[in-house]
């Protein structure tokens, strides 16, 4: 295993109207600027949302945007050859919403330029990339057989908020690649992978050493400030984390010396003051925990579990009053074992002063509920896991291995926690690919089969409440075991209800596989993609290749009630499903 240490039922056709939005998404877009302009960039409020019609059935994509200099804003559709591509004008698509062609099957992109004129200038956000895959009802299939799960959005089945997901991206370098702004924008951009979650080191030395050069030159930090900017742009959030003090703060056995326990906060403040100063334009760091796995004796600053409520009791106050916007969270010990973090949970001060507990997956209690962190209204960050095999490194890229990470993905959901941060975002093992030597598979820089798996709970689950999804029996009441490879989680908010959903078989099959889903509510309409290895079943070191559907459009067939929707969940997909209320 790789240090991670970095070394040191039928067809529904029907006619309808439909608007179709993501009410105040700020997933953000690009913005462009005439030479010296004083007009200030539009912010969409609410972006253009994906949509499944049938033929000939009438849909709107709409997009709502506000400007603060009292500028006058204009619209201009774009249709796509795919997401990310540069689009063709639309003649006279020059409103707040557009109705896009569905007279025959298949699969276009369509996006927004709004533009806010003022004092003779102009400037111009673009919209997210929305999806319109229009129903061939051949393709879709009649839904025969399969499993049947029952989805129930009440009050009694509502579970944890789900923050969302993410990964590491700054190491002291080697076998760490250096994450460029390119990367960042593969991994947090809402149109490439959209996670919302950005680990980052906290380190001993002064900020301005890191990004100047000064120490660690294997990479490059000097982007730092962007890659910053570049998270809160697209509304995801930012959490460091120490592995080490600066110089002299420990004691001669490795644990922080209590009397820099002050200097040690004064250092995570700077850390915050400086980042936020410079990312600029209101850019915010979310969270900062207090040190990295402290009961790893060997490598990092040792904290006691006593030493970490002393730590939290002494410094997190002085942190609150400083930078009170931050969520604190304390020690991430290395095996979220839940007897290290006892001091804290029953100290009622101490308690009060943390917004929740970090941990990693080593070795440890994975497979357990933090009751005592859930009961006393915290949330539960899962902050680490490495997952890789350096005997056959050209194994991780593939889709054998994505069903221990699937594994991790369904465990922390099924358990309440609220967040989950893989270890380095950019390796051959991780969410984008490398350099690595002698690993094939992989492409630098590429999102891999890991990276689309996480995107689908970013995309589906991030910034809605868990609810219960329960398999029934063919009478829709009583209850059913489980499949034994499938596993499927539901979310709702306001608007949607979503299901993330994979079949991790590798056995051939000859019929499709099924899965009948009772919603609690009619709904308007529904849009799904699938991740899935269009050679069929993977065998152990399946490619990458061209063999990967990447986040392509799903059939969903509804029931004439609007209440079941039945997908394909063949083996070797992963799924998610939007149905909008």
């Amino acid at each position: 295993m790789e240090n991670r240490k970095g070394l040191k039922a039928g067809i529904v056709v029907f006619m309808a109207i439909v608007v179709l939005f993501f009410p105040g998404c700020p997933q953000a877009t690009d913005e462009t600027e005439d030479p010296g302009t004083k007009a200030g960039a539009p912010f969409i409020t609410v972006q253009p949302g994906d949509y499944q019609p049938a033929v000939n059935e009438q849909i709107f994509l709409t997009v709502e945007a506000s400007v603060s200099d009292g500028g006058v804003l204009s619209y201009q559709w774009y249709k796509a050859d795919a997401v990310g591509v540069t689009g063709i004008e639309i003649a006279e698509a020059v409103n707040a919403w557009y109705d896009p062609p569905t007279d025959s099957p298949g699969t276009n992109y369509y996006y927004a330029e709004v533009s806010n004129s003022n004092n003779e200038t102009r400037t111009s956000t673009r919209s997210r990339y929305a999806t319109v895959f229009v129903l061939d009802p051949a393709a879709a299939g009649t839904p025969s057989g399969g499993f049947n799960i029952s989805v129930d959005t009440s009050e009694n089945a509502k579970h944890q908020f789900v923050r969302g997901f993410g990964g590491m991206i700054n190491a002291w370098g080697a076998p760490c690649p250096d994450v460029t702004i390119t990367d960042a924008d593969t991994l947090f951009n809402p149109d490439k992978l959209g996670l919302n979650i950005l680990r980052m080191i906290i380190y001993p030395e002064p900020l301005e050493d890191i990004m100047n050069g000064l120490v660690y030159t294997s990479i490059d930090n000097s982007d730092l400030f962007d890659i910053g900017r570049l998270v809160n742009k697209y509304g995801g959030m930012i959490i460091g984390c120490p592995w080490n003090p600066p110089d002299g703060y420990k004691t001669a056995s490795g644990h922080l010396d209590p009397n820099y326990y002050a200097d040690m906060g004064n250092h995570l403040i700077t850390w915050v003051k400086k980042m936020e100063a410079g990312m600029g334009g209101g850019n915010k760091i979310f969270a900062i925990s207090s040190q990295n796995e402290p009961d790893d004796n060997a490598t990092w600053c040792i904290y006691t579990p006593e030493e970490n409520l002393n730590f939290v009791k002494e410094v997190f106050p002085l942190i609150h009053q400083e930078i009170p916007h931050v969520k604190l969270f304390p020690g991430e010990y290395t095996s979220f074992n839940s007897s290290l973090y006892m001091p804290i949970v029953n100290d009622p001060e101490a308690l009060a002063l943390v917004d929740g507990f970090a941990g990693h997956f080593y070795g440890g209690q994975i497979g357990e509920r933090k009751d005592w962190a859930i009961n006393a209204g915290k949330e539960v960050w899962m902050t680490e896991h490495l997952r890789n095999t350096n005997a056959n490194k050209s194994y991780d890229p593939t889709w054998a291995a994505v069903w221990d990470f699937a594994a991790d993905f369904h465990t922390v959901m099924i358990h309440d926690y609220n967040a989950y941060v893989m270890w380095y975002a950019k390796r051959f093992y991780g969410l984008i690919g490398d350099s690595e030597p002698g690993v094939t598979n992989q492409r630098n820089g590429a999102p891999q089969l890991r990276g689309y798996f996480m995107s689908h709970y970013s995309k589906y689950a991030a910034g809605k409440y868990r609810y219960n999804a329960n398999w029934v029996g063919a009478d829709w009441t009583s209850a059913a075991s489980e499949p034994a490879n499938i596993r499927a989680t539901a979310y709702a908010d306001d608007n949607v209800i979503t299901m993330v959903m994979f079949n991790n078989s590798t056995a051939a099959s000859a019929t499709d596989t099924w899965v009948n889903i009772r919603l609690p509510v009619a709904i308007k309409t529904s849009f799904a993609v699938a991740t899935y290895n269009k050679g069929g079943p993977a065998p152990t070191n399946s490619a990458l290749a061209d063999t990967t559907a990447r986040m392509e459009p799903a059939p969903v067939v509804m029931s004439a009630d609007m209440k079941t929707a039945s997908v394909k969940l063949n083996p070797s997909t992963i799924l998610s499903v939007k149905f909008y209320k």
